[in-house]
């Protein structure tokens, strides 16, 4: 009986998260064709088979006497399957809502390493809203097994014509590191006002400050209200809060500014730097949205 030459196990019955061929056993080409396994099937993640039975052949590629199969100790050697997880697909929300603090469900990714924390990033008209890590358990997502549904509540409250996307990230170590390619995002509204976007900071920073400096950043569309916050280097902080109409920006390409106002005491601060950071809030119609806060600066009175 004729056979062909035994080859690497390629993509018989094996497909990666990524849909793409996924050999689990490569030949050895220094070994002879001695002490071969049966060849039954090798489970890496659960529910999955990679290394699919082979026949009996006489002769492999490398012109050794074969004994029985592909996947003997001495005869192939396991292709790692660890690698970056995949795409996660999202389920809920979606299109019409009523709630402005929905649960966000997704499917969970199977990967080696296990995933082990989901980054839930959401956005709307303005800009980023709300973003954050979760663990797998804090989603209650298992760190192995078939693929569930992956589910959290922040619960903040978000408005206006919303999406939410998905990274999965599992330690992986080796080309391209442990963060999966973003989903693709999923649409949603709620007709409420929008929560406003980030502001950007544009002075103080750096060296020399007066001590009783004025703060200016920018307009932010559905913004009705700033907080200032301004903290030392050993944490300590004060805050304040002023609406959009004191600090003189409640129209587009106008900036908000201190000048003239009272500004958070920083009496009894220490060490040499002042980080400052605001946030904007949108109260229009007894709604209550936050948007999320300012990448800080620093300065040096």
């Amino acid at each position: 009986m004729a056979y062909l030459p035994l080859q690497d196990n390629g993509c018989t019955n094996f497909v990666d998260q990524f849909g793409n061929c996924a050999p689990t056993h490569e030949l050895q080409s220094d070994h002879p064709a001695i002490g071969a396994g049966d060849c039954s099937g090798i489970p890496v993640i659960p529910g999955q088979t990679t290394q699919p039975p082979v026949d009996i052949v006489s002769e492999d590629q490398r012109g050794q006497a074969r004994v029985q199969c592909d996947a003997g100790s001495f005869e192939s050697t396991a292709v790692s399957m660890e690698g970056p997880p995949g795409t996660a697909n999202e389920v809920a929300p979606l299109d019409l809502i009523a709630s402005q603090t929905p649960d966000y469900l997704w499917e969970s990714v199977v990967s080696s390493p296990a995933t082990s924390y989901y980054f839930l990033w959401i956005e709307n008209e303005n800009g980023v809203v709300y973003n954050r890590w979760y663990t797998a358990a804090d989603v209650s997502c298992p760190v192995a097994g078939p693929s569930t549904v992956c589910s959290i509540n922040p619960g903040y409250a978000v408005g206006g014509d919303l999406s939410f996307y998905i990274q999965a990230y599992n330690g992986y170590t080796g080309p391209g590191g442990g963060y999966g390619a973003w989903s693709s995002g999923m649409s949603f509204t709620n007709g409420s006002p929008a929560n406003p976007g980030r502001p950007s900071l544009l002075s103080p920073i750096g060296s020399g400050v007066g001590a009783d400096t004025d703060y200016t950043w920018n307009y932010l569309a559905d913004a009705t209200w700033y907080q200032l916050w301004v903290q030392d280097d050993a944490g300590t902080y004060a805050y304040r809060w002023y609406t959009s109409a004191q600090l003189g920006c409640s129209s587009p390409g106008s900036l908000c500014t201190t000048s003239g106002l009272p500004t958070p005491h920083t009496t009894g601060f220490s060490g040499v730097n002042r980080h400052w950071y605001v946030r904007a809030y949108n109260g229009t119609g007894g709604n209550d949205l936050y948007g999320i806060w300012s990448y800080g600066e620093t300065y040096t009175p």
